[in-house]
Protein backbone atom coordinates (compact mmCIF):
# COMPACT_ATOMS: atom_id res chain seq x y z
CA UNK A 1 0.00 0.00 0.00
CA UNK A 2 1.41 3.32 -1.07
CA UNK A 3 1.20 6.34 1.23
CA UNK A 4 0.44 8.45 -1.86
CA UNK A 5 -2.63 6.24 -2.52
CA UNK A 6 -3.78 6.67 1.07
CA UNK A 7 -3.39 10.46 0.95
CA UNK A 8 -5.29 10.60 -2.33
CA UNK A 9 -8.18 8.59 -0.86
CA UNK A 10 -8.23 10.82 2.22
CA UNK A 11 -8.43 13.86 -0.05
CA UNK A 12 -11.36 12.31 -1.96
CA UNK A 13 -13.11 11.42 1.30
CA UNK A 14 -12.78 14.99 2.49
CA UNK A 15 -13.68 16.66 -0.81
CA UNK A 16 -16.79 14.55 -1.34
CA UNK A 17 -17.69 14.18 2.35
CA UNK A 18 -17.79 10.44 1.74
CA UNK A 19 -19.07 8.12 4.42
CA UNK A 20 -16.89 5.33 3.07
CA UNK A 21 -13.92 5.02 0.72
CA UNK A 22 -12.28 1.84 -0.53
CA UNK A 23 -8.71 1.62 -1.78
CA UNK A 24 -8.76 -1.42 -4.07
CA UNK A 25 -5.70 -3.39 -5.15
CA UNK A 26 -5.31 -6.56 -7.20
CA UNK A 27 -4.76 -9.57 -4.95
CA UNK A 28 -1.43 -11.44 -5.23
CA UNK A 29 0.39 -14.23 -3.42
CA UNK A 30 1.53 -13.23 0.03
CA UNK A 31 -1.56 -11.14 0.78
CA UNK A 32 -4.42 -12.28 2.97
CA UNK A 33 -7.45 -13.72 1.20
CA UNK A 34 -9.18 -11.27 -1.13
CA UNK A 35 -11.65 -8.87 0.39
CA UNK A 36 -11.20 -6.17 3.00
CA UNK A 37 -7.68 -6.32 4.45
CA UNK A 38 -7.82 -3.28 6.73
CA UNK A 39 -10.39 -0.81 8.01
CA UNK A 40 -9.97 2.54 9.69
CA UNK A 41 -12.48 5.03 11.07
CA UNK A 42 -11.22 8.54 10.38
CA UNK A 43 -10.86 10.63 13.52
CA UNK A 44 -13.42 13.40 13.79
CA UNK A 45 -15.31 12.09 10.78
CA UNK A 46 -17.98 9.47 10.04
CA UNK A 47 -15.81 8.20 7.17
CA UNK A 48 -14.77 4.55 7.05
CA UNK A 49 -11.60 3.84 5.04
CA UNK A 50 -11.16 0.29 3.75
CA UNK A 51 -8.26 -1.31 1.94
CA UNK A 52 -9.32 -4.32 -0.11
CA UNK A 53 -8.00 -6.74 -2.70
CA UNK A 54 -9.62 -8.61 -5.58
CA UNK A 55 -8.11 -11.58 -7.38
CA UNK A 56 -8.20 -10.36 -10.99
CA UNK A 57 -6.59 -13.65 -12.02
CA UNK A 58 -10.04 -15.18 -11.55
CA UNK A 59 -12.17 -12.95 -13.80
CA UNK A 60 -15.33 -15.00 -13.26
CA UNK A 61 -15.19 -14.20 -9.52
CA UNK A 62 -14.39 -10.47 -9.69
CA UNK A 63 -18.00 -9.25 -9.84
CA UNK A 64 -18.98 -11.33 -6.80
CA UNK A 65 -15.86 -10.25 -4.88
CA UNK A 66 -16.60 -6.57 -5.55
CA UNK A 67 -20.20 -6.97 -4.42
CA UNK A 68 -19.04 -8.58 -1.18
CA UNK A 69 -16.61 -5.73 -0.55
CA UNK A 70 -19.26 -3.10 -1.24
CA UNK A 71 -21.84 -4.75 1.00
CA UNK A 72 -19.49 -5.59 3.88
CA UNK A 73 -20.06 -3.05 6.60
CA UNK A 74 -18.93 -3.86 10.13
Amino acid sequence: MSSADVYQMLAYASAYQAKRVVLLYPWCDGLPEQGICARWHLSGSPTVFDVATVNVGRPDEVRTALREIIHEIA
